[in-house]
Formats: structure tokens, C-alpha cells, sequence
């Protein structure tokens, strides 16, 4: 039997006919899914807006240095590539989640009919499938470690370019519309020093604003907070806009001093040291799963996904594209990463520092929370270890897991009238789901033992969360976090080195690498994913040597 391929002209076909028999997936019906609180989380729209805030940012800023390094053309092809491509693996991230998870639930229906003898029902005690659980049963423990190590390193990374962006304008921006544009004198006043003082009004900033945001627990109560980050993100696109057209008192744009040919067609070197901010400006998966899970019930399927990931890459890309073009555009060869250090003094320019720091404190909680939960399993996979049985056990299990998932990825490949008839049939379900065992031992129940074992029960864990700390620890833990980033991010070098090194370095892992190889192991070929397996080895290899030499020379 062959597998499926996402390279078919029509993506969306391919998704649906993955899951055939899966409909309650794809349509958002009850199985597999809670339908006793449908009406609590996130909307589409508000998932949306989370997404959305948690791509668009500090990549957007640093677009402008990166286009002017790598060449005009040939960096508005990358951002539009990436942006598309990033799309694809957030869909593809979801879709092996979903995937596994039907699986999961037919064994665990197939196990309890077996032993008991009921009918099919409609209690959905279902093991949550994340990133680690996907890396678990592609490559075991190695898959688990590298997702977990470069989901932490990339958020770690987005904490402190954001704090950065905050450091460079917030200040500023708001002195200039507080007191004007004019050069303070030695008496200035106690406020307008603090403003002066970028170090402390930004730790005073990340103290009173982002560490109360960080203290939540999930990122559904952020969807208002989102929606505020990007209609600061769309003022500043048209603000830049703006400052092009109406050039006010004619000192915004500079004239280029290059030919058309070096301003747009010319591929320069400094592509490769670049490659990481393009990548940068669009990766959001390691907040795929907890904006997928902040849904409604009702909506946690692949096609309300499917409408999550493509809003937010359009707003992201169109916001992105206007403001590295735009700057670009206006700056040509003075072009820098820190964009509003080269615009003349203005209203204007004070207005979209504060926007871009508004968009910045409220972006903050959604990598934060990421990075906390890598922590808390890493955590809890040292301090809880399995013993020998649950190893045994684990295994057992995973080997009924991977088996089960191979043929389910080609029943397409049989007619419809069978895959109808193994719905309908009971003895043809237990024929194909149940007896893939020889032993009966060996299927385990779900509420004992789920595709990652359930981690024993800890004091500092709430009971029957496996990355919920308790109160005390849960603060501790996130003041310590918040604490480390914001003491890195002001000591930190410019934006641009830093965009550059973690979107090679680890961006590159979690958006391209990982996708495209859980879907080689778990599913099988298809030229998407060997495309994401070589990208993502090409950009994150070079591009985190070019980055890496750049640093080491600004330092």
C-alpha cells in the first residue's frame, strides 16, 4: 500500500481524504473531542488573533536590513516562500496530531469493546498528542529531545528579541510625544529621565505589564490582548506607508545610489546571514499546538485550523511585506534592522515606537508560555524517570501505535464501499484494529497508559496535568524565567543578530526539520515533506554559521 503525498495540486483533498474515516476530525462532531464544554475557549476568530500576534513582530521589524543585505527581489521571494511554507507545516503539525489521536481513540474503543464487550459510545477519555508526543513516536527519545530543545531555544530566542524592540523605542517614542523633539536640557524633570533610561523603564515595563500577562496559565484569555498587538502591527505598516507617500518636509526618503539592478535584481551575499530573519518573521510552531487547543471544542478540527493558519499567514505576510518593502524603499543602502533609528524625528515615528512596544509587551506571554511548559517536562522527565515495567510497557504500546498507523494513512487506496464496510462492520473493526496483537496484555487501557506514559503523580504538578505546575511553583518558575530573559535581553546585541541566529539555529528545526520528517516516519513519502526535511537542514546549517560569524564580528 502507498502512502499519501501533500504534493498534490489540490492540498486540501489530500488533508480530507487522509481522513476518511475520521469525519468527526474534519467536521468537528463528537468524537474525539469534549463536547460537555463546547462553548469555553477561543472562537476561530479569536484563535486567529493569537496565531496572528504570535508570528507577526519583531521579524517584521527586521525585514528592512535583512532585504537590504540580500537584495531587493530575491528577498521578497523568500518572504513569500517561507510564508507559505510555514503555513503548511503548521497545517501538517495539526494534521499528524489529529491523525494520531483518531488512531489512539479507535485502539482505546477497540481495547474496551474487547474486554467488556459494549458498543461504541461516546466517552472521550482521549490522551492529548502535542509536538513531543509526535517526536516520541517518530524517533523515541531523540525525537522527544529535539523538539522540546529547539521549541525552548526558539521561544527563549523570541523573549529577548521582543524585549529588545521595547528597550529600542518605547522610551523614545514616548518622550518625543510627550515633550517634543527637542534636546532635553540638564535640568529635564524625574519622568522624562526615566524615559531617557531605556534599561530601567524597560525592566519597570516587563515587571508591571509582561510578567502579570505571563502569570496566565493558557493564551485563551489573550485573544483581546492579541487583537490590540495587531492593530498596533497594521498602524505602523501605515504609518511607513505614509512617510513614503508624503515624505513630509522632504528629509524621510533617501535617494538610492545604486542602479536598479543592484537595488532589486542583484542577489547579494548577505542572503545567507539573512536566511534566519526571513524564517524568523514567519515561524509560529511552537505555538501551534496551544493555539489549536485554546479552541472551542466544537472548532478544534482540521478545517477550522485550516482557516486559523491562513488568516494569520496572510495578515502576517501583508503586514511584513509592507513594512521591510516599504522601509526599504525609503532607506534603499542606509537601510538598518533597528528601522525607526533611521527615520528624522516625528509625530508620526514617536506614534509607531509606542505601537511597535504595545505589540511587543503583548506578544510577550505567547513564546513565554511555550518555553515554560519545555521547561516543565524537561523537568518532569528527569525528576520522574519510568521504571523498567513502564518502559516495557511503553513500548508495547508504541509498537501497537506505529502499527496502527500505517494502514490507516492508505485506506484511500482501497474503494469506498470497503472503508464504508469496516465503519459499519463490527467484526471487520475488530479484524483490523483489534487483533494486531497477539497478546491480549498488550493492549493497555488508555487511562493507564497513554502514548507518552502519564507522568506520576507530583506534588508540584496539578493532579492530572502533565505541564501544570502548582500555584507556588507555577509563580516561582515563571518569575525566574521572566527574570533570566529580561536581564539577557537588556545586555543583548542589536535586533538583527539575534533574529538571525535563533531563526537558523532553531527556527528553522521546529518549522521545516521536525514537520517533515515526523510526516516521513509516520505517514510516508511525499515531496512536501522531503522539501521541509532539506530546507530546513540547508537554511539551519548555513544560515547558523553565517549568523553566528556576524555576531561574533558586532560583538
Amino acid at each position: 500500500m502507498m502512502a499519501y503525498s501533500l504534493d498534490d495540486d489540490d492540498v486540501d483533498s489530500v488533508y480530507t481524504d487522509s481522513f476518511s474515516l475520521t469525519p468527526s476530525i474534519m467536521n468537528g462532531t463528537s468524537e474525539g473531542l469534549d463536547n460537555r464544554s463546547n462553548n469555553k475557549g477561543s472562537s476561530v476568530m479569536g484563535a486567529t488573533f493569537n496565531f496572528t500576534n504570535a508570528i507577526i513582530g519583531a521579524g517584521a521589524m527586521g525585514l528592512g536590513g535583512a532585504i537590504q543585505v540580500s537584495g531587493g527581489l530575491i528577498s521578497i521571494f523568500s518572504i513569500i516562500f517561507f510564508g507559505s511554507l510555514a503555513k503548511y507545516s503548521a497545517d501538517l503539525i495539526i494534521f499528524l496530531t489529529l491523525h494520531v489521536q483518531h488512531q489512539q481513540s479507535q485502539e482505546d474503543l477497540a481495547s474496551q469493546r474487547r474486554r467488556s464487550g459494549t458498543q461504541r459510545n461516546n466517552n472521550n477519555d482521549v490522551s492529548v498528542v502535542t509536538y513531543e508526543t509526535l517526536g516520541q513516536l517518530s524517533f523515541g527519545t531523540v525525537g522527544i529531545f529535539c523538539v522540546v530543545f529547539s521549541k525552548a531555544v526558539y521561544s527563549f530566542g523570541c523573549l529577548v528579541a521582543y524585549l529588545i524592540v521595547i528597550k529600542d523605542n518605547f522610551g523614545s517614542g514616548l518622550e518625543g510625544a510627550i515633550y517634543g523633539n527637542t534636546t532635553s536640557s540638564g535640568d529635564a524633570d524625574s519622568f522624562r529621565q526615566l524615559l531617557q533610561n531605556e534599561i530601567l523603564l524597560t525592566a519597570i515595563l516587563s515587571a508591571i505589564i509582561v510578567l502579570p500577562l505571563c502569570l496566565f496559565r493558557s493564551i485563551g484569555p489573550l485573544a483581546k490582548f492579541s487583537f490590540i498587538s495587531i492593530l498596533a502591527m497594521l498602524s505602523i505598516a501605515g504609518i511607513v506607508l505614509y512617510l513614503i507617500i508624503v515624505n513630509p518636509g522632504g528629509n524621510v526618503r533617501v535617494e538610492s545610489t545604486g542602479t536598479v539592478f543592484e537595488d532589486w535584481f542583484e542577489v547579494k551575499p548577505g542572503i545567507f546571514e539573512s536566511l534566519g530573519t526571513f524564517v524568523f518573521t514567519f515561524v509560529a510552531q511552537h505555538t501551534v499546538h496551544l493555539t489549536f487547543e485554546s479552541l472551542k471544542p466544537k472548532d478544534r478540527n482540521f478545517a477550522s485550523w485550516k482557516r486559523v493558519s491562513l488568516f494569520s499567514i496572510l495578515i502576517s505576510g501583508f503586514v511584513s511585506l509592507t513594512v521591510g518593502v516599504v522601509v526599504y524603499m525609503t532607506f534603499y543602502q542606509e537601510t538598518r534592522s533597528d528601522i525607526f533609528e533611521m527615520y528624522p524625528p516625528s509625530g508620526a515615528i514617536d506614534a509607531a515606537k509606542i505601537f511597535l512596544s504595545v505589540s511587543m509587551l503583548l506578544t510577550f506571554a505567547l513564546p513565554f508560555f511555550t518555553c515554560r511548559e519545555m521547561i516543565v517536562v524537561m523537568i518532569s522527565q528527569l525528576c520522574c524517570g519510568c521504571s523498567k515495567n513502564q518502559v516495557r510497557r511503553n513500548k508495547r504500546e508504541l509498537g501497537l501505535r506505529e502499527s496502527l498507523l500505517r494502514p490507516a494513512t492508505a485506506l484511500n487506496d482501497y474503494d469506498h464501499d470497503y472503508i464504508e464496510g469496516i465503519e459499519s462492520d463490527d467484526d471487520a473493526y475488530e479484524k483490523n484494529v483489534l487483533f494486531l496483537c497477539d497478546d491480549e496484555d498488550d493492549l493497555l487501557p488508555v487511562e493507564q497508559h497513554g502514548i507518552i506514559p502519564p507522568i506520576p503523580n507530583k506534588s508540584w504538578l496539578i493532579s492530572g496535568e502533565e505541564r501544570q505546575l502548582v500555584l507556588p511553583y507555577h509563580i516561582l518558575l515563571t518569575v525566574l524565567l521572566w527574570g533570566v530573559t529580561t536581564a539577557l535581553a537588556l545586555s543583548a546585541p542589536s535586533l538583527g543578530d539575534v533574529l538571525d541566529l535563533v531563526g537558523c539555529l532553531s527556527g528553522t528545526v521546529i518549522a521545516f526539520l521536525l514537520p517533515g520528517l515526523f510526516h516521513l516516519k509516520l505517514v510516508g513519502f511525499s515531496h512536501l515533506a522531503v522539501m521541509m526535511v532539506v530546507i530546513g537542514a540547508l537554511v539551519g546549517s548555513v544560515g547558523t554559521y553565517f549568523s553566528l560569524r556576524k555576531l561574533v564580528m558586532d560583538v
